[in-house]
């Protein structure tokens, strides 16, 4: 493909993009969909998560190999640091208020 076939096709891809409603009291599904299978024609997996009404959904994907498997212990939790604070003089018992 050259520059000005990628680059028609690049327009024609954005221009389906923006055409989409995402505002963000509605429905994302339609573009979900749309992106989900441009990825999976391009051989790119993708995982879908809705949420809990199946309204909206965030669409994860990874491009490129796929990472080795690593594992890696949970570190312990650090120790919270230590504040120490000045504690004011006591004050005179005339100034007390009770």
């Amino acid at each position: 493909m050259d520059t000005k076939d990628l680059r028609a096709a690049a327009l024609t891809h954005l221009e389906a993009l923006i055409a989409f409603d995402t505002t963000s009291r509605d429905s994302n599904l339609k573009l979900i969909g749309y992106v989900e299978a441009f990825l999976g024609g391009q051989g790119v997996p993708s995982r879908r998560v809705a949420n809990a009404e199946g309204t909206k959904a965030n669409l994860y994907a990874t491009v490129g190999p796929a990472p080795a498997p690593a594992y890696a212990p949970a570190p312990a939790p650090a120790p919270a640091p230590l504040t120490v604070r000045r504690q004011p003089p006591p004050m005179p018992a005339r100034h007390r208020y009770y």
